[in-house]
């Protein structure tokens, strides 16, 4: 929430047009301390301001300090405990391909990584920066997303089961286009 005059109280108005000397005298005897050197002062008048209502009205009672306290207890664990969306998971085999700088790049998955130009490595993200020499998400690199995991592996299913042959075909993802995705084929005996 953007702080502005109309969501300003009365003893923050007041210290407003307070020099800075004065606010800082004052905050020594409220906090028994120096003001923080980084401390803006538009923070530092938010803050006396607040001090000096919990001293004139009195601080949270321990009920409320009680409530806040599991108030946050909550939302943490709220936060801890939402799912995360589930990782892309790429099986061996699966052959990515992307044309950067004019040139086609295919890199294929591998138990230990993924092979490209002769080497593995252990992410698409080093693969990317190999190929580009700046730093990329390898997943963002290659266009690869859940959603599109699963249309592409449904698609390659529909075609293996159309093709004659069983073989699948390597397909390519241009730099404009949208990204391509090879997965190998599916053994009879896998879930």
């Amino acid at each position: 929430m953007r702080h502005n005059k109309q969501t300003q109280t009365q003893p923050e108005i007041e210290l407003m047009s307070v020099e800075a000397s004065v606010l800082q005298r004052r905050w020594r005897s409220l906090m028994n301390c120096p003001a923080p050197a980084a401390l803006p002062q538009s923070l530092m008048i938010r803050i006396l301001s607040w001090k000096e209502q919990t001293i004139i009205s009195g601080e949270l009672d321990a009920k409320a300090r009680d409530d806040l306290a599991n108030s946050l207890k909550n939302t943490a664990s709220d936060r801890a405990s939402q799912t995360k969306p589930n990782p892309i998971r790429i099986k061996p085999g699966t052959l990515f391909t992307r044309e950067h700088a004019g040139v086609l790049h295919r890199v294929m998955a591998v138990e230990t990584g993924f092979a490209w130009n002769g080497r593995t490595f252990a992410s698409l993200s080093a693969v990317a920066r190999a190929i580009t020499g700046t730093h990329w998400n390898g997943k963002r690199f290659f266009g690869l997303t859940q959603a599109q995991v699963q249309a592409q592996t449904k698609a390659q299913a529909q075609t293996k089961s159309t093709s004659s042959n069983g073989k699948m075909s390597s397909l390519t993802k241009k730099s404009s286009a949208p990204p391509q995705i090879l997965s190998p084929a599916r053994n009879e005996a896998e879930p």
